[in-house]
């Protein structure tokens, strides 16, 4: 039996069997390179660690799940997409710093991030408070901020963190595509802004 893969774009849940493209280029405007050797321009968040942007193509989209999507981009340019996986971000701690950031924020309070420091699993708390007990790691689902309960030593990438993100993306565009049948469905392309 396949299971069903679910993504939501502005609240629009799109179902579908098909599994989807999340590639981790950008246009040349954001990230540029020149033989995906040499970093021109480079992006880092507030803790300088380095940011990387998805592109996104999800195929099988039906018509009412794209008009759907349409009506909602028709009042905000910028639409979150959550696609349920887990990504990875690795920090370097300094044997000072208490306080992190999320590269993207959470897609929901019930979606708990794992985080391991020094080889030691954290017990996380999703919650917008900020003075944590010895081996507790509060993370703000609004805002990415993670305060530790015990700081991190003074190691390179001894912060693990696995995580539900939410993306900011703005969709590029859409096209008409046939599979099941010659059933008419429609990709939709999206990149993180």
């Amino acid at each position: 039996m396949v299971e069903s893969i679910n993504i939501s774009i502005g609240g629009v849940v799109v179902k579908r069997l098909s599994d989807y493209i999340h590639r981790e280029d950008k246009s040349e405007t954001y990230q540029r390179t020149i033989n995906r050797k040499l970093i021109i321009n480079r992006s880092v968040n507030v803790e300088d660690q380095p940011i990387t942007k998805y592109y996104f193509e999800i195929p099988g989209v039906e018509d009412d799940e794209l008009d759907n999507i349409r009506i909602v981009a028709l009042k905000i340019s910028d639409l979150y997409l959550i696609d349920y996986y887990k990504i990875f971000e690795v920090l370097s701690g300094d044997g000072d710093t208490d306080t992190w950031t999320l590269q993207r924020i959470l897609a929901d309070q019930d979606y708990i991030p794992e985080i391991i420091v020094d080889d030691v699993v954290q017990t996380v708390v999703v919650t917008s408070a900020t003075d944590p007990g010895e081996g507790f790691v509060y993370v703000n689902k609004d805002t990415g901020v993670m305060t530790f309960g015990t700081t991190p030593s003074d190691l390179p990438d001894n912060i693990k963190i696995k995580y539900t993100p939410k993306y900011l993306v703005h969709i590029i565009s859409w096209d008409r595509t046939y599979i099941y049948n010659g059933l008419l469905t429609y990709i939709l392309i999206c990149e993180e802004v």
